[in-house]
């Protein structure tokens, strides 16, 4: 974003959600049923994904290097079936919006097995 383009998300009554953006003044508004929120995040991320696949830089391994990351507090999360074949998810809930994540069901035990060792770390520190 520019000084001259700036984003402006907010809730609204009725379950619904605001989006703005103003470029060079002028100001686009759109508005939409808060359970669309994981479509448009989704299509966001995957572009975003995309993008930096087109780049041809190999990604970061942000277990090994810092990475900034934004920050999204859900209302529930847990595993859930896949529509992709040999996957299972990760979901996350966001009030009404739900976000889901494909994990390769190989990979599942390794992601589960992480969990909890971070788990157990974060108890030692407490």
């Amino acid at each position: 974003m520019t000084e001259e383009t700036a984003l402006r998300i907010e809730a609204v009554p009725h379950r619904r959600v605001r989006l703005s953006i103003l470029n060079d003044g002028a100001a686009q508004v759109f508005e939409f049923e808060s359970k669309q929120s994981s479509y448009i995040a989704a299509q966001l991320l995957r572009a975003a994904a995309e993008s930096y696949l087109q780049s041809g830089e190999q990604p970061l391994d942000f277990t090994k290097n810092y990475t900034e990351w934004a920050v999204a507090s859900t209302t529930a999360l847990g595993l859930g079936p896949s529509r992709i074949p040999n996957h299972e998810s990760m979901l996350f809930q966001f009030g009404e919006a739900v976000l889901s994540f494909p994990i390769e069901k190989t990979k599942l035990r390794q992601f589960g097995e992480a969990l909890v060792a971070l788990s157990a770390k974060s108890e030692q520190s407490h």
